[in-house]
């Protein structure tokens, strides 16, 4: 008899081989919740339940949801014919399903996400880390809305509905900036007035020394031209009186 119960041990030995199924896996077992178990040793046997929950859940889904939806659709655009407002992230849109195509290209999300909510966190928190290295390695590349979109799908997540409530879309709008921003701009505008003052200012007071520079100048050239006419008109004497003294002395010959 003890060959028997080896036999059936075995056979599920085989079993759990070939298709990946043991108790562990269906379930806790009794001996996981002993004192001397680990808390990582209870933790892994729970992931390994909900993931053949998961598992089972995913299968249903995606061989009997998908095609209920599907048939859903069909039924929608064949016999409904009258429009309808629908709300999509908190905007209204009319939609025709008459309208519709009887193929068209839609993706149906049966929501059996792959892995736990601990690990989708941590993904997503790395995948924020990373969003944060890139913005500031390459300006540009996340604009408001991708961080909001973020935000959103990080609370969806976490189980929070309200999202709206603590965070708000961005505006297409430029942010107004703060009583302390504007009174910084007001005083570096005055700063800049200032400036550009005081460069006016130089730039008068340099063109009235040009000025001045330039009457110099003219002054000098003046008396120089005064100076260059006294001299002609000291030669011009004194060729004059040469010329009458050459005369005397010409009439006392005589």
């Amino acid at each position: 008899q003890p060959y028997s119960f080896q036999m059936l041990d075995y056979w599920d030995q085989i079993r759990t081989g070939r298709t990946g199924v043991n108790p562990q896996t269906q379930g806790l077992s009794a001996d996981v919740l002993k004192s001397h178990v680990t808390a990582g040793a209870v933790q892994g046997a729970l992931t390994n339940a909900q993931g053949r929950v998961e598992l089972i859940a995913r299968i249903f889904a995606e061989t009997g949801v998908r095609d209920l939806f599907k048939a859903i659709y069909n039924l929608v655009q064949r016999y409904e014919d009258r429009k309808k407002i629908i709300r999509v992230q908190n905007q209204y849109f009319e939609i025709d399903p008459s309208s519709w195509r009887e193929n068209m290209d839609v993706d149906i999300e049966v929501g059996i996400g792959y892995g736990d909510q601990d690990i989708r966190m941590n993904n997503l928190s790395t995948y924020a880390g990373l969003i944060e290295k890139v913005a500031n390695q390459v300006p540009g590349i996340v604009d408001p809305m991708n961080v909001y979109n973020l935000m959103r799908e990080i609370a969806d997540e976490m189980g929070i509905k309200n999202v709206d409530s603590f965070i708000s879309p961005p505006s297409d709008e430029p942010p107004q900036p703060s009583m302390q921003e504007q009174a910084l701009q007001a005083q570096a505008q005055a700063v800049l007035l200032e400036a550009q003052a005081s460069q006016a200012e130089a730039q008068l007071k340099a063109q009235e020394l040009e000025l001045k520079a330039a009457k110099l100048e003219l002054d000098r050239l003046e008396i120089e031209h005064n100076m260059a006419l006294k001299r002609e008109e000291l030669k011009l004497k004194g060729v004059e009186l040469g010329y009458e003294m050459a005369s005397g002395q010409n009439v006392k010959a005589n």
